[in-house]
């Protein structure tokens, strides 16, 4: 689940490009494309730890919350501004509780990473107003760590000819859906540009177009959005553990975006 959510996020930050169309329209093209990256922050609401809250409450922990912090990256390319594709990736961050058990302070830690491929489409035709249901497919994995604390010193000759292991975790994951919507705004354009195409061929599969007389439009700008998605997972639980609590795999994830885009479309000339 790592080198998942490692290679979303790397397609959110390194590999969105600026997606571009070409066809033939009165012997000129249009050219129109849109690609935006970005971090999210927000609150990932799991009601599916009940299960794990009730087994260690039978040992003395205090309940996890069912909300945390979520933080990653997002990152879209727009064809001819309505098909949307690309992926996020996110983490919540962990939770921690603990527990006095046998006179050894005992915590039990609780974190999470995603990561889904996603596709979408623009309601809005106004370039500078993104609104698009989300459908994700990828998956994710749930880590539930124990660590001992004690006050204890230990030798080190010792520990390396018998380690003393002082943590245990417990790993839940597998293939995941996502269901969400997106609404993304273009609050600052920069670098702005123009530039004139005469006499440039352009190649689409085998078909060759010749482009006269078309200004294309390049700019850059800052956006904000607000992302809302529902997943689950459908966990597969550790084979190493016995009688491990169910971790229901729903989850709903509400995050604002920031970051930036490019955007470029073109125009005939007269």
């Amino acid at each position: 689940m790592k080198r998942l959510i490692l290679v979303t996020m790397l397609l959110t930050f390194f590999c969105v490009p600026v997606l571009f169309a070409a066809s033939l329209l009165d012997k000129a093209a249009s050219l129109e494309g849109k690609g935006f990256g970005g971090v999210l922050v927000g609150a990932i609401y799991n009601p599916g730890i009940t299960e794990v809250n009730k087994a260690l409450e039978n040992y003395g922990f205090p309940k996890f919350g069912d909300v945390s912090l979520g933080l990653g990256g997002m990152g879209f390319g727009v064809i001819n501004n309505k098909f949307v594709i690309g992926g996020a990736g996110f983490a919540n961050m962990p939770l921690t509780t603990e527990a006095r058990i046998n006179g050894t302070n005992i915590s039990a830690i609780i974190s999470g990473g995603y990561g889904f491929f996603e596709i979408g489409y623009n309601f809005m035709g106004d370039g500078n107003l993104l609104l698009s249901p989300i459908l994700g497919l990828g998956g994710g994995g749930t880590k539930l760590v124990f660590l001992s604390k004690d006050d204890k010193t230990y030798d080190f000759g010792d520990v390396v000819k018998n380690p003393i292991s002082k943590e245990f975790s417990i790993r839940y994951g597998g293939f995941g859906l996502e269901l969400g919507f997106l609404m993304l705004i273009s609050v600052i354009d920069f670098d702005q540009k123009e530039v004139d195409l005469n006499n440039v061929t352009v190649k689409k599969g085998e078909m060759e177009v010749s482009i006269s007389n078309v200004t294309v439009k390049v700019k850059n700008s800052m956006n904000i959005g607000l992302r809302v998605s529902y997943f689950y997972v459908f966990q597969v639980n550790d084979p190493s553990v016995a009688g491990e609590p169910q971790y229901s795999g729903h989850n709903i994830f509400a995050s604002l975006f920031i970051g930036f885009g490019s955007e470029s479309s073109s125009y005939q000339k007269n």
